[in-house]
């Protein structure tokens, strides 16, 4: 969520604070298709490294596992890690919201850090809340309706300049 927090801020908060973005809304292309290519992009490239992370943690523990008799190699519930991994992204454009109030990179970052401490708090055990489906389903929607109430006041917000 994070590192999602930096692209959303790289990608579309900086565009809006250097005032750049209105060189690439004087493209014969809607606002919405632009704003909405940008938030896909970066929703893509956080399932890729996802998927990824999770190749690389599944493949080190299966290795650890041939190697020392300790360590115990099991896949969890597909499912629900797809659930949490789609709801985690859905999640991180929450900053996005946030970000394009003051237009502001930090405040895009510090509160992904906010929202990782609230979703990912486990209070001493292995689990949290987005580690249960239904929380992390709510998690997502909340993330997806701030995300469009986002897109809705930068369109009519440049559209008012």
């Amino acid at each position: 969520i994070v590192w999602e927090a930096v692209l959303i801020s790289v990608f579309v908060i900086e565009e809006y604070r250097n005032k750049t973005i209105s060189l690439l809304f004087t493209y014969p292309i809607s606002r919405t298709k632009l704003i909405m290519t940008k938030l896909i992009l970066i929703c893509s490239i956080m399932f890729l490294f996802h998927v990824l992370s999770n190749i690389f943690q599944y493949a080190s523990i299966f290795l650890a596992e041939k190697c020392f008799s300790f360590v115990t190699f099991s896949i969890g519930n597909i499912l629900a890690q797809t659930i949490t991994t789609i709801s985690a992204i859905l999640l991180g454009l929450l900053p996005l919201y946030v970000g394009m109030i003051k237009k502001s990179t930090i405040a895009t970052v510090v509160s992904s850090i906010i929202i990782v401490a609230i979703a990912s708090n486990s209070q001493g055990s292995s689990a949290g809340l987005m580690s249960i489906p239904v929380a992390a389903i709510i998690f997502g929607i909340i993330g997806i309706i701030f995300s469009a109430i986002a897109m809705r006041k930068m369109i009519l917000s440049d559209l008012s300049n």
